[in-house]
This record gives structure tokens, sequence and C-alpha cells, in this order.
């Protein structure tokens, strides 16, 4: 029995630690309410200055910092700032904290990451450092600079250029920054692909949110220190109105575009949010045939599903025929076997032009 009753105060002494990190994790406590040992005259940079004249704010730093709830006294009576004073005012946060808190950004040739002695990365990783107003201006500006300049060639050589709305991307970064959990040892992630853009903050749903009711499950801020004094600042890229997330998706609908994806635990197997947002504004298969049709005057089921992105020939087939009862595709060779048959534009046909007036299904 006594060696149960030692198992058991074993167990106790193991999970205090963890049940003491708990509340972190699922952000019910935060890690930025902490207390560190940076001096105050570091964070009287010009984005304190430019936050307190927007909060008319007179008084010495320290003092201030203390009225406003960035500051504390430690169990010494020491005044001392929170690590959401660093992060929302010192220069290099990284540097003061000796932490991972920055955002880099990668941009990568094709729809996946390539982990061979090559690398595909388009251009070398971008670090961007500073407060987190700052970082989420540059980090928006990187991207949206990689986006523009990022246009790829499709498996067909037609020209695939990405178009996302600003405003979806700067949430993105925002909500990244605001709800990461800073315990966690590293930075924010944004991936550029040929196909889509990835951000991952470290840290797992703060709270009840999960990526099902992220979109209608309310605010659940992970850092509500941050959250407060960031939307102070002039123009703040965050209005806490708890909408940020149904703007996404209904600004995304509007530009013909998928809703942002949401993964976490336990899909990803490490403790991370990932948002992806899809690039629908691509041109679609039908204009990818075209474009093949142009250069090459016919097309078959082996082109179409490379363009589909399949290895399924029933599934091309079936969209080649709804094109050809559309009236858009004619077969070339209709006496060659179904696997061989190309197909091209009713325009290059010798047919009689009276052939088109017929009425036509409708894809």
């Amino acid at each position: 029995m006594a060696r149960s009753n030692g198992s058991r105060a074993a167990t106790r002494q193991l999970a205090a630690p963890q049940i003491t990190e708990l509340p972190l994790r699922r952000g019910v406590v935060s890690h930025v309410g902490r207390l560190v040992e940076v001096p105050f005259d570091l964070l009287e940079t010009e984005h304190w200055r430019t936050y307190a004249a927007a909060r008319q704010i007179t008084r010495p730093i320290s003092d201030a910092m203390f009225q406003i709830g960035l500051a504390k006294r430690d169990a010494a009576g020491n005044l001392r700032p929170s690590r959401a004073a660093v992060l929302l005012f010192a220069e290099h946060p990284a540097g003061q904290l000796d932490s991972k808190c920055s955002i880099r950004l990668f941009q990568y040739k094709g729809d996946q990451i390539e982990h061979g002695p090559s690398t595909n990365l388009a251009r070398p990783p971008i670090t961007v450092d500073g407060p987190l107003i700052l970082q989420i201006q540059r980090a928006t500006a990187s991207l949206v600079s990689a986006l523009a300049t990022g246009v790829r060639v499709g498996p067909l050589g037609f020209e695939i250029a990405q178009a996302y709305p600003v405003r979806v991307l700067t949430e993105a970064i925002t909500n990244a920054v605001l709800h990461r959990d800073y315990r966690a040892p590293g930075d924010i992630h944004i991936r550029v692909f040929d196909n889509r853009v990835e951000v991952e903050s470290p840290g797992v749903f703060p709270g009840p949110v999960t990526a099902g009711n992220i979109a209608t499950g309310g605010s659940h801020p992970r850092n509500r220190g941050l959250i407060d004094h960031l939307r102070e600042f002039p123009s703040p890229p965050n209005l806490d109105a708890g909408e940020g997330v149904r703007m996404m998706v209904q600004t995304m609908a509007r530009a013909d575009l998928y809703p942002p994806v949401y993964l976490s635990q336990p899909d990803l197997q490490r403790e991370a949010v990932v948002v992806t947002m899809w690039n629908l504004a691509r041109p679609t298969v039908w204009d990818q045939v075209a474009a093949h049709l142009k250069r090459h005057r016919t097309i078959g089921n082996a082109e179409v599903r490379v363009l589909l992105r399949t290895e399924d020939a029933l599934r091309a087939s079936k969209q080649i025929k709804a094109w050809v009862d559309a009236g858009l595709l004619v077969v070339d060779n209709p006496h060659a076997g179904k696997r061989s048959r190309r197909y091209r534009g009713p325009s290059s046909t010798t047919a009689s032009p009276l052939l088109f007036l017929l009425p036509r299904k409708t894809i």
C-alpha cells in the first residue's frame, strides 16, 4: 500500500506544474501579463510617444504604465513593466525578452515545401521584428509585395496570379500576433505557395474556441492586455469588435474565394493554429483549357487531368463531356478510341456554322 501511496504522491507532484501551466496554455491567464526586468527608458520609444499622444497621457512613462496596467510592483516592491509593454513599445522585443516573438515570411515555388537537398524557396525568408503594430504593418506589406511579384506559370503554361483582399491578409496577421501563445518558443510563420497563403501562430485555440466555431463562437481573447492597448494606437489594425473572422469569411466570399480554413490540434500534430487562405482568383480550369487550345489546337484527357489535379480519368472524361455538351469542345478525331480522343474548340471546325445555332445543354 505504501508503494501505491508513493505512486499517487509522485503523480500529484508531476501534475502540479501541468495544472499551473494549463490556464496559460488555454489562454485563461495571459503570459504577457508577467513582469520583466526591462528598464522603462528602453520602452520610451517613438511608438510609446505616438500611443501616449493618442491617449493624451502626460505622466512619466513608469507612472503612466502603472496607471494603465502595463506595469506593476514585484514582490520586492520594484515597479516593473509587463511583457505586454515590451511587445507593444520596445524597438526589438525579441532581444529584450530573449524569446521568439517576431514574424517570418517564406515564399515557395509550387504547392508544397520540398524537404530535399535543394530548397524550393522562391527567395530568402524575411524576418519582421519590432513593436507589434509595426510587425503587423511590415508583415502585411511584405506579404502583399510577395503576392504581387509571385506570379507563377500553371501546369500547362497559363499564368496563375494570386489576389486576396488586403483587409483579410491584415486580419489574419493581426489575429496571429494578438492571440498567439507567447510562452511558446517560436515565431509566427507566413507561408506563400502558388495556390494559398498560410499563417501559423504558436499555441492552441484559447478557451472554448475551436476550428469549427471560430467564426460563430464569439470573442475569447488570449492576450487581453495586448488587444486593449493596440486598439488605442492611431489607425489600429484591430477594432476589438469580435467580428474579425466573420469579416474575413464575408470578404473572401465577396471576392469569390474560399473562406479561410483553420486547423489546430488534434488535426495538427503540434501546438499551433494555422489559417489557410486559398487562391480561387486564379484562372478557371476552362480558361486554362482555352489558353492551351490557342497554342496546341487540341487537348486530351491527360492534359485535363493535370489541370484538375487528379489521376482520375473518369472525372476528367465527365468534365470533358460537360464541355462538349455545352458546345465548348468538339471531338477532333471521332474515329479514335475514347482513350486517344482529342478535342478542339468549335471555331476550328469545318462544319456548317448553322450547327452551332442549335440549342445546347449547359454545364
